[in-house]
């Protein structure tokens, strides 16, 4: 008997031993599930998180982009003073003159000041417009792809050193869709004095 109890009481000693070890295993495994649940549940915030500044980042971009962006004149109803507008040939200060109703849109009369002493000759004239801007729309690049915009060549010459009024119809416009209006320009053909 004294035999048997010293073999199988290593056995009961090592089984006891490895159901303390077992649960103290289990234990941390839950222990660590329960971590895990919580990086998770952190990790999911702050990807969150990270998305919508990145959002505003795309934003403030997009609209640091237009501030220094001398391609295109932004205009809203009622603005006043002038924009200058770039192009490959030389540069226009253009205002809004005059803005409305008409038919299905509006009427927009656009001076366009030409500073130098070249004359140019038919300029073509490129306006989008659209719903003013405010975060409720959604993503600003999304917002954009909703303008309208027309594309007119104004014949004749633009005088240098002066003013020169055009008038262009937007349609179709509602009073709501005229709330952001872009004029970019574009001439191929320049002409000065000679001597």
């Amino acid at each position: 008997m004294k035999k048997w109890l010293f073999i199988y009481m290593p056995l009961l000693v090592m089984s006891g031993c490895t159901d303390k070890v077992l649960v103290e295993r289990v234990a941390k495994l839950e222990s660590d599930r329960a971590n895990s649940a919580t990086d998770l549940s952190s990790a999911k915030y702050e990807i969150s998180e990270l998305q919508t500044r990145l959002r505003q980042i795309e934003s403030d971009f997009s609209m640091y982009k237009i501030i220094n962006d001398n391609s295109v004149g932004y205009f809203h109803p009622g603005s006043s003073g002038f924009s200058r507008i770039d192009t490959s040939n030389g540069f226009f200060l253009v205002s809004v003159k005059k803005l409305t109703p008409y038919a299905d849109g509006h009427k927009i009369t656009l001076s366009i000041g030409n500073p130098l002493a070249a004359s140019y000759t038919d300029i073509k004239v490129k306006i989008r417009w659209g719903k003013r801007y405010n975060k409720t729309l959604g993503k600003y690049s999304d917002w954009e792809k909703t303008f309208h915009e027309t594309e007119e060549t104004i014949l004749g010459r633009t005088a240098g050193g002066a003013w020169n009024d055009r008038t262009i119809v937007l349609s179709p416009s509602t009073p709501e869709e005229i709330g952001d209006i872009r004029v970019s320009l574009d001439t191929n053909t320049v002409s000065l004095l000679s001597h």
